[in-house]
């Protein structure tokens, strides 16, 4: 009776059958670049959602976070870091929203150092994304003891079902995983991050995604 929402890191989501519905994922749906709607042997929607691509759709209609929410969320994520004696993290791939509420909370909390990493959304046009690229004022490095930017976060393959390889999955015959971008499009943007002075973090899973990062 009601839908569901599985996430798992952030490259697989599992709902059930209202889930798909809402989302409006239904038999006849076909799979989108960089993503799929996992079937059974017969053909049959199994709920589970592989790469954002095909999991957006779910996530769209999932209510959002306050500020408020988000602010007490990274308080609590502090603390629990504390209690294990923690005292450092990165955070990779992060929106502006993210960022303000580490911005309003770390300096307070003072007892976590916090690098984080701009998320680059490889969704966009290569022109979006060289204007958005541009237009983010502070640099690698810029901040202090308790909060820095470390740089850009770049995932230009899948996760454990849907990392990019030279050879087809062993249970997959003719699947080799999902290249989230071309190898000119990370050749640009890495080429423009080195310009602007920014470093740059690239999630890899499979051997051929490694290549074009090491290529880049």
């Amino acid at each position: 009776d009601n839908p569901v929402y599985l996430p798992r890191g952030g490259h697989v989501v599992v709902t059930n059958g209202l889930g798909l519905g809402l989302a409006g994922i239904n038999p006849g749906s076909v799979d989108p670049p960089g993503g799929a709607f996992v079937r059974d042997p017969s053909g049959r929607l199994t709920g589970m959602l592989l790469e954002s691509p095909a999991f957006t759709r779910v996530t769209c209609l999932l209510p959002q976070p306050e500020e408020q929410d988000r602010r007490r969320a990274v308080r609590a994520g502090i603390r629990a870091f504390n209690r294990a004696g923690i005292t450092a993290v990165r955070d990779p791939g992060l929106g502006a929203a993210e960022v303000r509420s580490y911005q309003a909370v770390v300096p307070e909390e003072r007892s976590l150092r916090v690098s984080l990493m701009w998320a680059v959304d490889l969704g966009t046009t290569p022109e979006e994304r060289r204007a958005w690229i541009d237009g983010l004022a502070p640099i690698s490095g810029f901040g202090d003891q308790w909060l820095s930017i470390w740089g850009l976060k770049l995932v230009i393959d899948g996760g454990v079902e849907g990392g990019y390889f030279r050879d087809d999955y062993a249970n997959n015959p003719g699947f080799r995983g999902h290249p989230l971008t071309s190898q000119e499009n990370l050749e640009a943007i890495l080429e423009q991050a080195h310009q602007l002075g920014w470093r740059a973090g690239v999630h890899v899973v499979g051997d051929a995604a490694m290549e074009m990062a090491l290529a880049a």
